[in-house]
């Protein structure tokens, strides 16, 4: 049986990491809208088995939808409010509409552990290493990094691929919002000051921007009571904003130097042992899979910066066995295509 996941949110690099969290879980069908009328219609089509809405959209809120949803679904779907706010802020208003409501930033495995149990008993939650790097600079505010990358590693479970996407994403998106920002406080348009300091505190917690998040914050809650920031803080804002798009270029320039890529496949055993050692783990995955596991995790103790072998470890922690048997035999062809014939 396949279920359908309604995600709702007006920032594409939030859908991105939502669905990259979703990715594991099988028997799923992934449904996106940017904005509360294309979440209606979505649900509309097609009813959801699960909805998982920002709490702040440009045209509603994310009560506005659960209240639509439970007018117009029966029975309505479990509904899920992902929020920049405090849970404790919206949930007396919310309960009656909503199963759950998360505070952003959120991680891989709260959102796992937050879905009905229909689906979570399908989810294997992760269990990635924690190493990570973190990014700083000379100009870092006190107290909080311009981008904790060990958080941000963490959070989208250490998927190289996805971060340097949401990364680059957020590089694009920020090219006018700061002006965008400055216009909205300058003409009094309150809500459009808030909409966009909100969005920028929720994506900038998410990606681990903490210094940025903070300051948006401090931004938003002036547009809440109609008050315009003073000159200071705008100034510490766009420098915040101009020093952490400077260490989020610095971090994917380090993700793509060479010697960050050798690092992924850097292993100690000699390349025909690694090779006989990958051969023997693809009857394993047919006869037994407890002894496969035994015999890929202690290739990855031997192999311990191996991104090919780290990339097998996360596709058997999903149990996404299908992919686990493409992309080992991907590796092990690749490998024996490097052998030197004897």
């Amino acid at each position: 049986m396949t279920y359908c996941v309604l995600l709702v949110d007006d920032n594409p690099t939030n859908l991105d990491i939502l669905a990259s969290y979703l990715e594991p879980v099988p028997h799923l069908e992934l449904h996106f809208a940017e904005t509360g009328q294309a979440a209606l219609l979505a649900a509309a089509r097609k009813t959801p088995d699960l909805v998982l809405t920002d709490w702040d959209l440009p045209d509603m809120s994310g009560l506005d939808i659960a209240k639509h949803l439970h007018h117009t679904l029966s029975p309505c779907p479990p509904i899920i409010a992902i929020t920049g706010h405090s849970r404790a802020d919206i949930w007396p208003e919310g309960q009656a509409w909503l199963t759950d409501a998360l505070e952003k930033p959120i991680s891989h495995d709260q959102l796992l552990a937050s879905l009905p149990a229909f689906l979570r008993q399908n989810a294997v939650r992760s269990q990635s290493p924690e190493a990570a790097i973190t990014a700083a600079t000379e100009d870092e505010p006190p107290g909080l990094p311009l981008l904790n990358a060990a958080d941000l590693n963490r959070r989208l479970n250490h998927n190289h691929k996805l971060i340097a996407r949401v990364l680059e994403q957020f590089q694009l998106s920020q090219q006018d919002n700061l002006q965008q920002l400055g216009l909205a406080f300058s003409d009094q348009n309150w809500g459009q000051a808030g909409r966009l300091a909100h969005s920028l505190k929720g994506t900038g917690a998410n990606l681990g921007l903490e210094a940025l998040s903070a300051y948006a914050s401090q931004l938003e809650a002036l547009a809440r009571i109609q008050q315009p920031p003073q000159a200071a803080l705008l100034a510490n804002f766009e420098a915040t904003l101009t020093a952490s798009l400077a260490a989020i270029k610095t971090y994917l320039a380090a993700m793509h130097s060479p010697a960050a890529t050798a690092s992924l496949t850097t292993t100690s055993l000699n390349s025909a042992e690694r090779l006989a050692r990958l051969k023997a783990l693809s009857p394993l995955l047919d006869d037994d899979l407890g002894e496969f596991q035994d015999q890929l995790e202690a290739l990855e103790t031997d192999c311990p910066n191996d991104g090919e072998i780290k990339v097998l470890i996360g596709l058997f922690n999903q149990f996404d066995l299908a992919r686990l048997a493409q992309e080992l035999t991907r590796v092990t062809t690749q490998a024996s295509s490097c052998q030197t014939p004897s």
